[in-house]
């Protein structure tokens, strides 16, 4: 029997990618030498765990784990060789043989210190274990042991020793905050075999060498070996076998190129990963997303054909199979119906000590996962998913559906990382304190033991402060920050003060008609232009070399780039607020559907699709391979939480309506005002039980009472509690702030085209954010204070009113 034919289905939990390079050269694959010391040991016993080290199946790339002893499994069958003193000191080589000299494959350690089982090769340092006094392998001093994984136990992964002998706890340390148990170990989203015109996709030709890249992909006759085996993770389609990906290097999104490409294999973490996402679509078609164009079998080779398949244009190759049965296994299965509870999603500062412990573990447990994908952690894979394609998920209407999903799949992975299946991800209400991010009151971006650091030090702007100070992201030496002044926040940008009340305001009404919002991309553009600017002020850039107009030269914080933002943790808490307006969007407008924006597929539609194809619920959300209505979704199916206001804002629940009536009108008494101003019906739709803007009847002050509060309840507000004063343009302090401005320049970089848009709508949102300003100190006159002289709870009345004079569409007049 041989182990290759067994255990499939474990294979596909379990395997690991193409390995980091390491620093030395890798050896031509080649067995150890043996020698008259080789120990034979038919089942490799732990002694500390009373369990036996059992390799996941019998394929490049399987995990070791610890499992029940069986002296029949041919998984167990290790042979530990010992090598020529040459090696140096103690040396042995762990390898594990199907039978044939050829078919040997040797444990070795990779670059996140798990154990997997690669093609042997002589002389290769990784290979070269120790053992200990009781047998156990060590490397470097460090001990192979336990590390409990997420459904399946005890994963190989090098840990302590001390005084010679391995420790009987658990591999993983984080940092020194702890074992991270009983889970952290995420699995891929699926494993299935692909047919196209009745034969299995296979990762090699018979008798190929492994080897990092693989020139064709060929379809076979199914025979159930690990090489037709494929797994499906962030939008990339992985060969279980040879630890490759499926990938179309000459597919491009030019509209003119009709040529036919040919789909080789390649390493998964490369640094051009477009031409390596795919989606499913119905129909069981799998299209490339650089090209669009879908995969066909051409007599036994896969090629991508033209046209988009058919559907923006003739397809040369139209006339071979392009149904690809097994893609379906690559569609989650998400729970339906009715939310059994609710997560509750708080603010950061509002978590205990313990609360923001936690979440900080399983952070740092993600970032000591292994990659699925070759990368150096399960971390690194989000970052690199979410800066893959720039337009496929912004400036679309997609945009805020598909980061509501991102979220959600953050947050599972996170609930397993924290041991903690009631985890619900935290956010950053960077509105209730635009001016004071990185000081104790603002409490967010600070080097405290809880905080998310500030701004970037040394020659290369590396955040050393604060919880991630030391973390060193996929892409670079560290984690860059440019903030674009010290300590100032959104307001130093001149960019309208995003104030809790300012975006309370968009999200309820269109700052370009201030007037209800007519379509739901129109809202998206008006949360996604301020989530830009929080991008932009965070990561910020700065110009080192600006002699040659024509070639300016600078750097940019990794907030700043969208290719590079989530490599920053403030990025998800980030956008867990910004999901939090997503979902007042939907709270504030009931009956506004998914309208007014345009697909996701590149650039509009598809290369050489007419532009403006309608997006529509049922559009496929990229790398999930679920349909944009998953995103949709709030307080139902999958998406079941909701959104607890941050503690220390000031909540307009506590406001009396007749203090924000006083402040609105200058009295409380006034009912023909109070009439005429409801009875304008700015804003449609149902908001609660009493209130129905569009037909409000209001013929007493007791009437105005409860419309006010009911309004103020369903908003929920939350407000500033610095004083509300106008934004002021920045000065131009020597070469950080040189034309264009902040986020022009933020558009220039990451989307071109939006740069002529951002100018046109600034003047909008800079008049909504002025006159909301003018109408809280107006507001505030008529409670008789000024903006110098107001508490924080006055502050709160003034906020209240002027955020329901505007969504009226009234300016608030001083009448004391």
């Amino acid at each position: 029997m041989q182990p290759a034919s067994l255990l499939l289905a474990v294979l596909a939990a379990m395997q690991t990618t193409a390995q980091v390079a390491p620093t030395v050269s890798i050896p031509p694959i080649a067995l150890w030498p043996s020698s008259p010391g080789t120990i034979s040991i038919q089942v490799h016993k732990a002694v500390l765990w009373n369990k036996c080290w059992e390799a996941s199946t019998y394929t490049k790339g399987a995990w070791l784990k610890l499992s029940e002893c069986n002296p029949g499994s041919p998984f167990q069958a290790f042979f530990v060789v010992k090598q020529p003193s040459a090696i140096g000191g103690k040396a042995y080589v762990m390898m594990i043989s199907d039978g044939t000299t050829s078919g040997s494959l040797c444990v070795e350690k990779n670059a996140a210190n798990f154990m997997t089982l690669q093609p042997c090769r002589s002389g290769y340092g990784n290979q070269v274990i120790d053992l200990d006094i009781n047998g156990t392998p060590t490397v470097a001093g460090s001990c192979l042991a336990p590390a409990q994984v997420s459904g399946i136990q005890a994963i190989g992964k090098f840990g302590n020793v001390s005084g010679g002998k391995c420790l009987s706890t658990y591999a993983l340390e984080v940092n020194n905050l702890g074992p991270i148990k009983p889970a952290f170990l995420a699995t891929p989203d699926a494993i299935t075999s692909l047919l196209i015109g009745g034969q299995c996709v296979t990762g090699m030709k018979p008798n190929d060498p492994y080897s990092n890249l693989i020139t064709n992909v060929y379809t076979t006759t199914c025979n159930g070996q690990p090489e037709q085996n494929w797994l499906y993770q962030f939008g990339q389609i992985k060969n279980v076998a040879t630890g490759l990906c499926l990938n179309a290097p000459a597919a491009t999104a030019d509209a003119a190129v009709t040529d036919v490409v040919d789909l080789t294999l390649a390493q998964c973490n490369g640094e051009n990963l477009f031409t390596q996402m795919w989606q499913r679509e119905a129909g069981d078609i799998l299209f490339n997303l650089r090209s669009y164009n879908c995969v066909r079998n051409v007599n036994g080779i896969l090629r991508l054909g033209s046209g988009q398949c058919g559907k923006f244009g003739t397809d040369s190759l139209a006339a071979y199979p392009n149904t690809v049965t097994g893609l379906a296994a690559f569609v989650p299965v998400l729970p339906k119906g009715a939310c059994k509870t609710l997560d509750k999603r708080r603010d950061y500062r509002d978590l205990s000590s313990a609360e923001k412990l936690a979440f900080q573990k399983g952070l740092q447990a993600m970032r000591e996962c292994p990659s699925m994908l070759g990368r150096k952690s399960r971390w690194d894979d989000y970052n690199a998913f979410h800066g893959n394609a720039l337009d496929w998920y912004h400036i679309k209407s997609i945009f805020l559906p598909w980061h509501r999903f991102l979220i959600w799949s953050f947050e599972q992975d996170m609930k397993v990382f924290t041991n903690n299946p009631n985890f619900a991800m935290p956010y950053w209400a960077w509105g209730s304190n635009p001016t004071n991010w990185a000081t104790a009151e603002g409490g967010m971006l600070t080097p405290s033991e809880f905080g998310f650091g500030w701004d970037g030090v040394d020659s290369h702007y590396c955040l050393r402060d604060g919880f991630a100070g030391s973390w060193v992201p996929n892409d670079d030496v560290c984690i860059r920050r440019m903030p674009l002044t010290s300590n100032a926040g959104l307001n130093y940008a001149g960019r309208p003060q995003l104030t809790d009340q300012f975006m309370l305001a968009v999200t309820q009404m269109n700052p370009a008609t201030e007037a209800p919002y007519t379509n739901f991309d129109d809202a998206r553009w008006s949360v996604e232009y301020a989530h830009n600017m929080v991008h932009a002020n965070v990561g910020g850039y700065y110009f080192y070399d600006m002699s040659n107009p024509n070639d300016l030269k600078y750097v940019v914080g990794h907030m700043f780039m969208t290719a590079t933002a989530a490599s920053d943790p403030i990025f998800y808490m980030h956008h867990v607020n910004i999901d939090r307006y997503y979902a007042m969007i939907q709270q504030f407008n009931p009956n506004l559907g998914y309208t007014g924006g345009v697909t996701h597929y590149p650039p509009t539609g598809g290369p050489g699709a007419p532009n403006g194809v309608p997006a529509t619920l049922n559009d496929i959300m990229p790398g999930f391979n679920v349909p944009v209505s998953a995103g949709w979704d709030f307080k139902a199916n999958s998406q079941c939480f909701e959104y607890i206001p941050y503690s220390k804002s000031q909540v307009a629940v506590n406001v009396q309506p007749e203090d924000v009536l006083l402040g609105i009108f200058g009295t409380a008494n006034n009912g023909a005002d109070i009439k005429d101003f409801f009875a304008a019906g700015a804003l449609g739709g149902k908001l609660s039980n009493r209130r129905r803007d569009a037909n409000i009847a209001v013929t007493t002050v007791e009437e105005a009472k409860a419309v006010v509060a009911d309004i103020v309840t369903e908003l929920n507000v939350v407000t500033s509690t610095a004083p509300v004063v106008k934004s002021q343009e920045p000065a131009q302090i020597g070469t950080k702030f040189p034309d264009p401005t902040p986020l022009e320049f933020f558009y220039q970089l990451n989307m071109p085209k939006m740069v002529q848009k951002v100018a046109k709508d600034h003047a909008a949102f800079e008049k909504l954010n002025t006159k909301i300003v003018d109408n809280t100190i107006a507001c505030l006159a008529n409670l008789g204070k000024s903006v110098e002289s107001a508490t924080v709870g006055d502050h709160a009345v003034g906020a209240a009113c002027a955020l329901i004079a505007v969504t009226h569409n009234k300016n608030v007049t001083v009448s004391v």
